[in-house]
Parts: structure tokens; C-alpha cells; sequence
């Protein structure tokens, strides 16, 4: 069962909270969930949430990957699968994934996002990925986390 609407909206509502000035950005993703739409699908191709995790180490140096495709230096993260049942849920099983750790600690024990992204990709219709996308960057969508 893919990731509920209601959840995203959930995750969104705390961060807009904090961050008001944002409502604009993020109205299209609020659109598409009011309408129920599945947007933790990478097949919604007018715009779908990904995750990412800000991995810091007790050295205070943070983790970056190649993402290869558009070959830049990036936080680890990706699309959420129909398997996962939170954000939280999708970022973790990414960051394994990616990078092989599995023991994370979300910074200050907060899971909520600390960033929400709202950018255009280059559309790759072999993998079914539009051109637009919603990254959230936190500890509930993705997560500012801790590696001991």
C-alpha cells in the first residue's frame, strides 16, 4: 500500500508551520493531495515527492553520493516505492540502500522536514520520471540525521 495522501499532508502541515512564506511553492503538491492523488508515485508526471537525508557524523562532516545521471554530488535519497508505508519509512530504506547505514538517529529526535524542495529534472521517460518534482529534505520525508 503506497504512502497515504493524508500522511504527506501531515508531513507538509508541520513544515508550512514553520515556514508560511512557502505555501505558493507547495501549493501544487497541496492541490494534488486534496484531490487524493498518489503523489509518492514517480509515475504522477506533473509532480511526485521524493525523500533525501542530510546524514551528518559525530565530525560534523556530511555524507554526499554521485548521483551518475545528472553527475553531481548529492544527499542520498530517491523515489518512494509502493512497499513503503511512511516518508520516513521511504528515506530510511533509500539511505540503505545508497549508502549501507542503517543506524540513524534523527537530529534532535525532531521528524519533521527541515526543507522542502520544489525543483524541474530532466524528464527520463525509460524510468517513468517526469520533469518536475517535490524533494523533501527532513527527518519525516528524509531525514537530518546522526551516524554514530
Amino acid at each position: 500500500m503506497p504512502i497515504p495522501p493524508a500522511h504527506i499532508q501531515a508531513v507538509v502541515s508541520v513544515y508550512l508551520c514553520a515556514h508560511p512564506d512557502e505555501r505558493a511553492a507547495l501549493q501544487p503538491l497541496l492541490d494534488g493531495l486534496d484531490a487524493g492523488r498518489d503523489m509518492a508515485a514517480r509515475e504522477t508526471f506533473d509532480g511526485h515527492v521524493t525523500t533525501s537525508a542530510v546524514i551528518v557524523n559525530d565530525h560534523d562532516q556530511v555524507l554526499l553520493i554521485h548521483h551518475v545521471a545528472s553527475n553531481v554530488w548529492i544527499q542520498p535519497g530517491g523515489h518512494c516505492e509502493p512497499s513503503d508505508r511512511t516518508l520516513m519509512e521511504a528515506v530510511l530504506r533509500e539511505v540503505a540502500e545508497e549508502t549501507s547505514l542503517v543506524a540513524l538517529e534523527p537530529f534532535g529526535g525532531i521528524e519533521a522536514p527541515i526543507h522542502i524542495d520544489v525543483h524541474e529534472l530532466e524528464a527520463r521517460p525509460e524510468r517513468a520520471s517526469p520533469g518536475i518534482g517535490t524533494s523533501m529534505s527532513g527527518s519525516s520525508s528524509g531525514c537530518a540525521a546522526r551516524h554514530r
